[in-house]
């Protein structure tokens, strides 16, 4: 078996017993406070408090702004596992919605002109959050059942299609100001109890194709549209994230566990880097199906669908 490690984006939100469980690495980003101060930042709370950081993120006079780790700085962990013979998958965000994925190739352009004998593959992921953690660990599922370093690679570029996401959104301002939302404007701010529901796009982006009132709504059309679009969910591992939404995580956890047979369910928050660019309010399931069709048409489809029912 070849032997390769595999890196994840920043963006992951990995934590840290899901890296240990799965042998998964990530580089380290950086997160500009509303200070002005520069901090490196990890998978995990180190640098502020969760409590003051969805403070803050809440306030209009509090800013954060995130970037991704540099060409030198990808280039320094690269080298560290190249200088250890081993052979590199890097899992990046979005190219459409992150530099993460240009710097890792050119990181990745210097690296082979040294080490010629070793390989690296930048595999862009087309989602962010814990869709990235998801590939990760089935293609860390995939390595540890004996399958080489460029079938791996090829797993990973075909399953990555197949991600979706479905759960409830307070707010689409952070997600719009990022542009990870693509048709924002129908549904942009705050509305009272109004819960948009989107899925991924092709590039990555999310596009919402429902809307709920109220969370207990929103959480039936999630997990009747999970019904209907999940494939062979008796061997998926599923994710449940969420930004500072335990409670409504939970309620989907429970619903999900009791009217869809699957592997398991891993519950997991989101860390800074995603955070910021999600804000707070997300609790949304990720998911294998088919893969995403253009525009969404299959997926507004079991949408609609789904909503005849709720009605």
């Amino acid at each position: 078996m070849d032997d390769f490690v595999i890196i994840l984006d920043i963006c992951s939100d990995a934590n840290k017993e899901l890296r240990e469980k799965y042998n998964l690495d990530y580089i380290p980003g950086h997160i500009t406070l509303p200070t002005g101060e520069d901090v490196v930042s990890y998978l995990d709370w180190s640098f502020i408090s969760r409590d003051t950081f969805y403070s803050q993120l809440k306030s209009k006079k509090m800013t954060f702004t995130t970037s991704p780790p540099s060409t030198q700085e990808t280039f320094n962990r690269f080298k560290e596992y190249l200088e250890k013979g081993k052979d590199i998958i890097y899992i990046s965000i979005s190219n459409s919605l992150s530099g993460s994925f240009t710097f890792a190739q050119l990181a990745k352009k210097q690296l082979d002109g040294i080490y010629k004998d070793r390989k690296i593959e930048i595999v862009d992921s087309l989602r962010y959050s814990s869709a990235i953690t998801l590939l990760g660990i089935y293609g860390s599922i995939y390595r540890s059942e004996g399958h080489s370093f460029s079938e791996t690679v090829k797993y990973l570029n075909t399953i990555k299609h197949r991600i979706h996401q479905m759960g409830p959104m307070d707010d689409l301002f952070y997600l719009s100001r990022k542009g990870r939302i693509t048709n924002a404007k129908a549904f942009f701010g705050t509305f009272i109890g109004i819960k948009p529901l989107g899925d991924f796009d092709k590039d990555g982006r999310t596009s919402v194709i429902a809307k709920a009132v109220g969370i207990k709504s929103a959480i039936n059309i999630t997990v009747n549209y999970i019904k209907k679009s999940i494939v062979d969910s008796e061997n998926q591992i599923l994710f449940i994230s969420h930004t500072n939404r335990l409670e409504n995580a939970n309620l989907l956890k429970a619903r999900i566990e009791k009217e869809i047979k699957c592997k398991e369910i891993i519950l997991n928050e989101c860390y800074p880097n995603s955070a910021i660019n999600i804000g707070p309010g997300l609790a949304t399931c990720f998911f294998l199906g088919e893969e995403v069709s253009d525009n969404l048409e299959k997926e507004k489809k079991i949408m609609q669908e789904v909503i005849d029912i709720e009605k």
